[in-house]
């Protein structure tokens, strides 16, 4: 169970191959695979997220802007099978602390819904049922539609003890335009994003503990801006130049 998911601080890392490795030898003294990882071929697995976003970039440029307050909409898969649920996610940065909202939904009632946001249509009154209320009132507020999908390998790690940490080493970004909602982690004209290593992400809860803090100046982390969907934007060309005109920032 991820003890941080509701409401945490992140600190993201651009990190080497080998600085990764080393660094999950250290990790893994204190922490375990979480049940996907422990699950998985060489204990990584497959997220792939569609993001939303507005004709005007919206929610890009709250992020390229480092806006202290700001959100961000998706909706996440782990698999590709109808059975694989979908899970909607409002991803809330107040200053320094993250606080994401996530509500399930079956493979099928997702499509639904998802369909309705795009077509601007009314969603199904079974939707209340799914708690996906406020990310729809979200999605209508700002008039965001489906933009891309981004997709990556994971290996996450959590806490044998009550310590409320959780570590992930995310490799091998890629994106792909997705105006017409698609979902699938294969179909579709996925470009490589350079990332230029390994994405290190350390979420926690209040204070993190002092195995943590060592490993950040053993390895002398400086936490830096790592998003996955401004990259993604910034990788495809035609959304790039729309982003480009928009705000001429990239």
């Amino acid at each position: 169970m991820d003890r941080t998911l509701t409401s945490r601080f992140e600190r993201k890392y651009l990190v080497s191959l080998n600085v990764a490795e080393r660094i999950k030898h250290v990790v893994e003294i204190y922490m375990q695979h979480d049940p996907f990882s422990a699950d998985a071929v060489d204990n990584k697995y497959m997220v792939c997220s569609l993001y939303f976003d507005t004709q005007e970039f919206f929610f890009y440029s709250q992020t390229k802007n480092s806006e202290k307050n700001r959100y961000k909409l998706r909706v996440r898969t782990y698999g590709d099978a109808e059975s694989d649920q979908l899970f909607f996610e409002v991803k809330k940065r107040v200053d320094q602390i993250v606080r994401k909202d996530r509500a399930c939904a079956t493979r099928a009632e997702g499509k639904d819904i998802i369909e309705g946001i795009r077509k601007g249509s009314p969603v199904n009154s079974d939707a209340h049922a799914l708690e996906v209320d406020n990310f729809l009132r979200l999605a209508r507020e700002s008039s965001s539609v489906p933009n891309l999908r981004v997709r990556y390998m994971r290996e996450a790690f959590e806490s044998r003890t009550a310590d409320p940490v959780r570590i992930t080493f995310d490799t091998n970004l890629m994106t792909c335009p997705s105006p017409g909602a698609e979902l699938s982690s294969v179909d579709g004209d996925w470009i490589m994003v350079p990332d230029n290593g390994v994405i290190l992400e350390v979420k926690y809860s209040g204070s993190p503990p002092s195995w943590v803090k060592n490993i950040m100046e053993v390895f002398n982390l400086t936490n830096q801006s790592v998003p996955k969907y401004i990259l993604s934007v910034d990788n495809t060309p035609h959304l790039s130049h729309l982003a480009r005109q928009q705000y001429g920032t990239v």
